[in-house]
């Protein structure tokens, strides 16, 4: 880089450097959100329908993603299917 540049990359340059390092994942999509199975929607209906609040649910939904990816291949795959879409090699999680 040259002293007139910025220290930043450009939008081509940062996917060449995604594509050519190792990405590692700490905050996995488990428990950020990202993985939305067909039994955590069934569940988060059922709890609506009880009027269980926004903060109980999300509580109970991060918890319950744990659990689908623990013991559901179809979580699993859908699991991996969000880190490989993102580019991350490797994903670190303690539950």
């Amino acid at each position: 880089m040259t002293a007139a540049r910025s220290p930043t990359l450009t939008p081509e340059e940062a996917k060449q450097l995604h594509h050519e390092a190792l990405i590692i994942d700490y905050n996995p999509p488990a428990t950020t959100g990202l993985l939305f199975t067909d039994a955590m929607r069934e569940a988060l209906d059922e709890w609506a329908s009880y009027g269980m609040t926004r903060g109980e649910a999300t509580e109970r939904l991060s918890a319950m993603a744990v659990r689908e990816v623990q013991t559901s291949a179809e979580a699993r795959a859908e699991y991996i299917g969000i880190l490989d879409e993102a580019g991350v090699d490797v994903a670190n999680a303690t539950y």
